[in-house]
């Protein structure tokens, strides 16, 4: 724009001398001489005309001039200023939110974000195939009754009914508390599940404190009616084996109960035993007090000696 607008003023001034020249050569004399009045006044009036217009193409190229002075200072610290977003005066820089200043980019196939972006929709689009096959393995596996839109129903009573006919053939492994007596329940009730110390399982009903527990193996030898157990806290004693000898013809009975004896609150274990004195005695068979918090007594009929020995659990 300067270069061309600095031709047109050259091109100007050429072309205002060439016409002062022509009106300054005199007329009607072959020998020449000096311009008339007229013709000096029509120079001047050229030339005039020629400092307004140089005059005015100066003002204009001043504006020129400072543009391109901008241009050539353009640097790292002083870049063109233009607006890449339409409406939008620059761009945003650095991190933050999306705004109307942020642009648009698109990102390379090879970039490394790109790469495990569809590395992670592969991993997810697998992980989505196994939950389905093992929805379709669940359906399919249990009793229609379990299968409503996909899903699973979760009525308890439906539940439990379509897992009992789904896995009544296939082992179920389950823990347990050890030797612990099984808690009481009702019919239809749910409990813990209880195992002995050889891990086999227990219920209220098979319970057995003898096959389940420790044993306490305790001599007798006695010549009157007298406590065998003490009493401890709210157990009950679970006599497990023993032998009953005497030296003398004599006869037995069992008896729980509180005090000397068992004389308070007596309650009788088992009938009258004959204890025959040739010695042939007789085995004891598994019994229990039926009252927590009492005594074990053997109570005699005579005052032969009696030796022998039981084992027992109490708890």
């Amino acid at each position: 724009m300067y270069r061309k607008r600095f031709t047109i003023i050259i091109c100007l001034i050429v072309f205002a001398g060439s016409m002062a020249f022509a009106q300054y050569q005199p007329s009607g004399s072959a020998g020449g001489g000096d311009a008339t009045a007229a013709n000096q006044t029509t120079i001047i009036g050229h030339v005039d005309g020629v400092e307004t217009l140089i005059g005015t193409t100066n003002t204009n190229t001043g504006a020129s001039t400072t543009a391109l002075q901008i241009v050539d200072d353009w640097d790292e610290s002083d870049r063109a200023k233009v607006n890449p977003i339409a409406g939008q005066a620059g761009v945003a820089a650095g991190a933050g939110a999306a705004s109307a200043l942020t642009q648009r980019v698109i990102l390379a196939s090879d970039d490394p974000a790109v790469v495990d972006l569809a590395a992670i929709e592969v991993l997810i689009t697998t992980v989505l195939e196994r939950v389905d096959g093992l929805e379709t393995l669940l359906n399919a596996g249990l009793p229609a009754a379990l299968a409503a839109d996909g899903g699973l129903k979760s009525t308890p009573a439906t539940v439990e009914s379509a897992v009992d006919a789904a896995v009544n053939t296939t082992p179920v492994y389950t823990g347990g508390i050890h030797e612990t007596t099984p808690t009481v329940v009702e019919t239809g009730d749910k409990a813990a599940m209880h195992f002995d110390v050889n891990q086999a399982l227990l219920t209220a009903n098979m319970y057995d404190p003898c096959s389940h527990s420790a044993r306490t193996t305790l001599a007798i030898n006695q010549t009157d009616s007298a406590e065998l157990i003490a009493a401890s806290g709210t157990t009950k004693i679970y006599v497990c084996s023993g032998v009953i000898v005497t030296a003398g013809d004599d006869t037995i009975q069992f008896a729980e109960g509180t005090g000397t004896t068992c004389g308070t609150s007596q309650g009788l274990l088992s009938g009258v035993i004959s204890v025959p004195a040739d010695g042939s005695g007789f085995l004891i068979q598994p019994f229990s007090t039926n009252t927590a918090g009492e005594a074990l007594c053997i109570l005699q009929g005579a005052s032969a000696d009696i030796d022998g020995y039981i084992t027992y659990v109490q708890k």
